[in-house]
């Protein structure tokens, strides 16, 4: 919860989000899915989905390349 995997699933794109690292956390999250096997499909096919629509290779060299080409980021004087 909190980190950069939020950021990118955001809400519904198949990803539970655990409060903390700890083993009591972890264990009520794993339950959780194995008590809900359907939903828990669900989500994994919303991931990969989600996964396929937004960072294929192709998409990835694109914001790579736009990225590199972003004025702040250009190299001056070489």
């Amino acid at each position: 919860d909190g980190t950069v995997v939020q950021e990118i699933f955001g809400a519904g794109n198949g990803a539970i989000y655990v409060s903390s690292q700890s083993a009591v956390a972890l264990s009520a999250a794993i339950c959780a899915a194995f008590q809900d096997p359907e939903q828990t499909f669900a989500a994994g096919i919303r991931a990969a989905q989600f996964v396929r629509a937004n960072y294929t290779s192709e998409q990835f060299i694109a914001r790579f390349w736009q990225a590199l080409d972003a004025p702040d980021l250009r190299l001056q004087g070489i």
